[in-house]
This record gives C-alpha cells, structure tokens and sequence, in this order.
C-alpha cells in the first residue's frame, strides 16, 4: 500500500512538470535589445501644475499634489538623471510614465525617490526598457516647498536582458527533483518541512534582491513611516507636517496606527544601512529575516512536530509576504511564533505552564504576553486568532485534570495580564500624544482632561481632517458617495450583501490571491494553476476531515466543529470589510485561518498518514513553486 501511495504522488508530480513545462515554452526565448539615446531636458519643455518659477529660478509648490508634465515623448527611456536642490528632507520625488498600449498614470507604473536636502543628484531606473509615451515629475508632495531644478537627463544605454527565464527553470526543476528524490525514501519515515523552507528561504531571497521598489502592494505606503522612524523615536502628533510624505492616496498613513512594526524596520534599516547595503534593500531585509527566524523555529522542532509549519508551504503568497516591506509578514510571523510556543514540548510557555507554583520560569510567561500584546497592536484582522488563542486557553483548561484547572486558569491569565502589560503603555501614549488637549496659560502647560471629558477621543477627527487635507480627491470624507472611488463604501451604494459574490466575485479573487496573485494583483500565475491548486487543497481538507470523523474521538470532532467556525468567521469578517468599507478581495486578509488550521493538523497528527499527509505538502508545494517562478519571479518588474 505504501509503495503504491509512493508511486501515485511520483506520477502526480511528474504530470505538474509535464504541464509546467507545456504551458511555459513561450518564456524560454531570449534577445538582446541595443537602442541607445539620449535627451536632455528643460523646465520649458514641461507642462506645469501647481509650481510656481521665481526670477531666481526656484520652483514653489502652490498645492501639496504639484508635477511637470510631457507628452507625446515617445523615445526608449533606461533612466532619467535629476540635478535638483532641495530645501527640505523628505519629500517625495516621484517619477509616473505611461505606455503606447497603457496611456493612464497610475501609482503601478512610478518609481519614487525620498529626497535629502544634502544630495543633488537622483538617478532613476525605469522597471522595462520600452518606448515611454508620457512623462510626470512629482518633485515635492508639499505646499510651499522650494526647489531649484538644474537639469534632467534621459538615458538610453546598450541593454543586456538578463535570461532570468533560465535560472528560474532551473530553481524550479531542481526543487521538484529534490523533492522527488526525498520522496522515494523518505516519504513515510521523514517529515520534509525543513528542507522545502531551505528552499523557500532562496526563493524569498531572489525576489528581494531583483524585484523592482514599489512593484509589489503598497511598499511604497508601508516604506515611508518606516523611513520616519529612522530618524524619530515616538509617534508624530496626527497632521504634523514632517510626516505628510508617509500618507497615502486615502489619507492614510501607518504612523497613526499604534503597530510597532514601522518602527522596528526603520531602527533596523537606519543599523544596517551605513555599512552593509543601500536604503530598500534594508527595508526589506527586515521581513526576510522574520522567515528565517521560522526556520530557525522549524529546525529546533522534532520532525513529526514540524508539521505546525505546513500551512507556510501550501501557498506561495506567504513566501511572497516575507521579500517585501508590509505588516502581514510581520503578523504572520508573530502568529506561527505563538503556534510555537504552545506545540513546543520545551518551549518557555510549556516550560511555564508545568512548572509547580513558585516556580522562576516566568519567562515563558512573558515571552508568551509579548507575543500576544504586539499581534493585538498588528493588522486588525488577526483579533480572530487572538480570540481563538483565547479558546485554545480555555479548551486546554476544561480538558485538564481537575485539580490542576485553577493553576492552569491563573498562568494564562498572568499571560494574558502581561500582553495587557504591553499594550496599555502604547495606547496611554497614544492618547496622550492625539487626545488630550494640551493649552498654554499664564506662561504654563496644562493639560485639560474637561476637554477630554466632554469632547471624549478625538482621535478619529483628527484623522478625517487629515484625510480631507491630503487624501486624493476621491477618497476625501467630503466627496459625495456616488463620486468617491469605484472599491469604497459598496453597502452604501445600493449593493446587497451577496453580490459582492455574485457580481464582485470576492470568493474566487480572494482564492486566486491567496494562492498566487502578485504585484498589484495584476501578476497572474500561468494558467492551469488555480483549477489544480484548488482541486488539490479541497481534497487536502476533505482528507483531514474524513479522517477526524472516522478515526478521531470525540474531542477531535469538536476541535475540528470550533475551527470551521473560526474559519468561517474570518471569511465574513474580510468580506463583511469588503462590503461596507473598501473592496479589497485580498487572500492576505484571510492569512489568520494559517495558524489556526497549523494547530488543526497538529492536534490530529496522530491519526494522520504521514505518506497521505507529506504527499498533499509535496504536490501543494510543487504547485506553488511553480507559481512564485513562473508567476511572481519572472513576471515582476526587475531591477532594485
């Protein structure tokens, strides 16, 4: 029996390499391009929008949304050399350009600069060398800024095409041998969930290094309140002028949020930065290593208890979190961490929790708190796996020996004090910092707590007024609903709940961007990918379910009955979001439901077949590697 589920999963994987390779033979071409111009640029050549020239040849902002413009440029552009002096740090050089076959500015096709008051010189490498249609220079994103602009150069230089098709056929095929090798022997004896996070770890690497700043989601909106804090310590006052480069389109900005994360990668960035590597790669770097301190976590574990880390495999969206700047890696990473802890036999919590009253081990009860009190400060959608970690504390308390109920009660409560702990410094601040009215009287500072009395948290009106002040003009709070963005406020709109499944089809782009959508979501993964990957996953849940039903006892089954209730309760609350609020059918907002179903599997691993079990982690591996080469590594635009 052994040797036919071998032989089966074998045949299985050669079939997705015959597949791979069927619908990939367009990407193994190559060339090599040798235009070669050059052009040079005057402010008389631009079209200008709200700059003002002075005699002295200095251009004023009159608005904090300025640009040069160009049409009709029409010429192979590798770069373009700006010599320009500012008076100011931080604002945001940012460069827009269109195609004959995409005419349309938009945030996809820009590269941006943060400029320094003591540099003059910035050189900007378009993603494609192609012929550009049009050209924007956003110099400054703030009003009454000055700027002298000395020149700007278009360069056209003789091009090599690096022949990343290749490497990434060979990455990919070389995983798939390996994994084959691995399986022959080892499919029943060895739990392969180290090896294949070995070989992510390169993939996730690779992408850091040659993808372009700013080709994937919102690292542009995320990067900036991280550049904040390489040179500040504490959060900004809301509307504090030397943080309007950190807001985004919305209005928005990470720095009004209360997550740590911002200021973790901007002190990590500004450490590293001087001596090892230039400024993005070291914002990216941050994430990189949340993914190997997982593995170094997978490593210390035993083999069978390594399965905790399968839902990291099965989709390449994960790996694609961890090579780029944004807080989902970061919550992820703290969520598998607490999934650690608790599977763990020699983890500081289980070390915790056995220990007798009096005990000194209190670390594992304060590494455990601070796990959970920064998750509590991450992305607002991982209060579903709060709450079940919550669950999971209550549950192992009914199902413990009686006498020891009450210990056990009293150390998660002692956890769950300390993330308290945590959090509560972050939120007084917080308060402090955007809530209090603060008045000057008779030469004094007082702080009026009647102001707070009757005008309560006014958090969320400063954050309006700001939005309303540097949002874009269709994501201002005063923009009439039926001209606001086409993603916002859909339930306002006119539209039933059950249409944004019918008619916005939040499921199935939510499914494909779980599994391998990537860039703006505009990268797909070559097709017949996601028909297979969802046939393979449904089956893959089908099989622990069954399972569980036939082989578990009754504690399984309830386990099993809370868990699809979790799950299912973060599936409405991402499209109940999608609904009222904005329309974002992103897989990464359902990344929760990963640790969740970890501790699933790992509480059923007993009744589980190993071979069954490593030959649905191999093909859901295989497929995703092939995702990330063929859709997220080649496709993404190329060149830091």
């Amino acid at each position: 029996m052994k040797i036919k589920l071998k032989l089966l999963i074998i045949f299985l994987i050669i079939v997705i390499i015959g597949v791979t390779l069927i619908y990939n033979n367009r990407y193994f071409k190559y060339k090599i391009t040798n235009d070669y111009q050059e052009k040079r640029l005057s402010i008389s050549d631009f079209k200008l929008k709200d700059f003002k020239l002075e005699e002295n040849g200095f251009l004023v902002s009159t608005s904090s949304d300025p640009w040069l413009e160009l049409k009709n440029l029409n010429i192979k552009i590798d770069s373009v050399l700006i010599n320009a002096k500012y008076l100011n740090n931080y604002n945001l050089l940012q460069v827009f350009y269109t195609y004959k076959d995409n005419p349309n500015f938009s945030e996809k096709k820009s590269i941006f600069r943060i400029t320094d008051k003591k540099r003059s010189s910035y050189d900007i490498k378009f993603i494609h060398f192609k012929e550009i249609k049009d050209l924007r220079l956003d110099l400054v994103n703030k009003k009454d800024e000055k700027i002298k602009l000395e020149s700007i150069v278009l360069n056209s230089t003789p091009k090599f095409e690096i022949p990343y098709r290749y490497l990434l056929l060979t990455i990919f095929l070389i995983g798939t041998i390996y994994f084959m090798s691995c399986n022959i022997y080892l499919l029943d004896k060895v739990n392969l969930v180290a090896p294949f996070m070995i070989f992510i770890s390169v993939l996730i690497l690779l992408m850091v290094t040659i993808s372009t700043f700013n080709s994937h989601p919102d690292e542009l909106d995320n990067s900036t309140p991280a550049i904040f804090y390489r040179s500040h310590w504490l959060p900004p006052k809301i509307g504090d002028p030397s943080s309007y480069f950190a807001y985004s389109a919305y209005g928005v900005s990470g720095l009004n949020d209360l997550n740590p994360y911002y200021f973790f990668v901007g002190k990590f960035s500004k450490l590293i930065r001087n001596n090892l590597m230039n400024a993005k790669l070291t914002l990216r770097t941050f994430n990189f290593l949340l993914f190997i301190i997982l593995l170094i976590l997978c490593l210390r574990v035993k083999n069978d208890n390594r399965i905790i880390f399968l839902p990291l495999l099965i989709t390449p969206q994960v790996w694609y979190l961890f090579n780029y700047v944004n807080t989902d890696a970061y919550s992820l990473f703290l969520s598998f961490a607490m999934i650690y802890q608790i599977t763990f036999p020699n983890s500081s919590l289980n070390k915790y929790l056995k220990c007798d009253d009096g005990c000194s081990k209190y670390v594992g009860a304060v590494i455990s708190g601070l796990i959970i009190g920064l998750l509590f400060l991450a992305k607002k959608n991982y209060y579903v796996f709060i709450l079940f970690l919550i669950f999971w504390f209550a549950w192992t308390i009914w199902f413990s020996e009686k006498q020891s109920r009450l210990k056990l009660f009293k150390k998660y409560l002692i956890i769950l004090s300390i993330a308290v702990v945590v959090v509560a410094p972050i939120y007084l601040y917080d308060i402090f910092n955007n809530c209090i009215h603060i008045e000057q009287k008779y030469d004094k500072t007082q702080i009026n707590l009647f102001d707070l009395y009757v005008n309560g948290f006014n958090k969320s009106q400063k954050i309006m007024a700001i939005q309303e002040k540097l949002a874009g003009e269709k994501f201002k709070p005063s923009t009439h609903l039926k001209n606001s963005a086409p993603t916002l406020y859909w339930k306002d709109k006119g539209m039933k709940y059950h249409e944004i499944f019918t008619k916005g089809k939040w499921g199935e782009r939510s499914f494909c961007s779980f599994v391998g959508d990537f860039g703006y979501l505009n990268i797909k993964t070559p097709p017949p990918y996601y028909t297979i990957v969802f046939i393979v996953m449904m089956l893959f849940i089908l099989y622990i379910t069954g399972t569980i039903l036939i082989k578990g006892d009754s504690k399984s089954k309830l386990f099993t009955l809370f868990v699809f209730g979790f799950v299912l309760l973060m599936i409405f609350i991402a499209s109940f979001y999608s609904w009222t609020v904005d329309f974002q059918p992103q897989g990464r907002y359902l990344f929760p439901i990963l640790g969740i179903i970890s501790l699933w599997i790992y509480e059923n691993r007993n009744i589980l077949d190993k071979i069954v079990l490593n030959g649905f982690m191999g093909i859901l591996f295989c497929l995703s590697v092939y995702s990330y080469v063929f859709g997220a590594l080649y496709q993404i635009p190329k060149g830091l």
